[in-house]
C-alpha cells in the first residue's frame, strides 16, 4: 500500500512540475535541499523496486506474468520523467544523499544521461507489450548498463 501511495504521490508532483518546468527549466519546486533529495530518495526507490522485479521473471526467479512486466516496465520508465525534477535548481545538498557534486559541475552530462535513460525505459515499456522476452530482455539489459554507468559517475556508494 505504502509503494502505491508512492507512486501515486510521485506521479502527482511529476505532473505539477513538469508542466511549470515547461516554462521555467530551471525552476527549483522545493521549499529544502531535505525535500528534493527525499523526493530523488523516493523515486530511484520505486524504480528499483520496479526493476528488480522485473529482473527476478527475467531470471526465471518469479514466475513471468506479462502484464505485470508490462506494468513495472510502464512505470520505471513514469519514474525515469520524474528524476531530474529532484535535482534542477538545486546546490549539492547536505546531509544523507549519495548523490555526487559532480552531478551540478557537470550539469550538462548529468542531464543528458537522464534524457538517454527515459528514452531507454521508453523503448523498454514499448517492447514489453510484445511478449517477445529476447527483445525485452536485451532492452532491459540497455537500461541496467545506463543506470550503471550514471552510478558509476554521480552516484556515492
Amino acid at each position: 500500500m505504502k509503494k502505491i501511495i508512492l507512486v501515486v504521490s510521485l506521479l502527482f508532483i511529476s505532473s505539477i512540475s513538469s508542466a511549470d518546468m515547461q516554462h521555467n527549466p530551471n525552476a527549483n519546486f522545493f521549499k529544502s535541499h531535505i525535500e528534493a533529495t527525499k523526493y530523488r530518495q523516493d523515486a530511484f526507490s520505486m524504480m528499483s523496486v520496479n526493476f528488480h522485479d522485473m529482473a527476478t521473471m527475467l531470471k526465471g526467479k518469479k514466475k513471468w506474468d506479462q502484464a505485470e512486466f508490462q506494468t513495472r516496465a510502464n512505470n520505471v520508465h513514469n519514474i525515469s520523467t520524474m528524476i531530474e525534477d529532484g535535482f534542477k535548481g538545486q546546490k549539492m545538498p547536505k546531509g544523507q544523499t549519495k548523490a555526487k557534486p559532480d552531478i551540478w559541475t557537470n550539469w550538462a552530462d548529468f542531464s543528458s544521461k537522464l534524457q538517454h535513460l527515459r528514452g531507454s525505459t521508453l523503448k523498454l515499456a514499448d517492447v514489453s507489450k510484445t511478449g517477445n522476452k529476447k527483445a525485452i530482455k536485451s532492452e532491459f539489459k540497455a537500461v541496467g548498463q545506463l543506470c550503471g554507468a550514471c552510478h558509476k559517475k554521480y552516484r556515492n556508494k
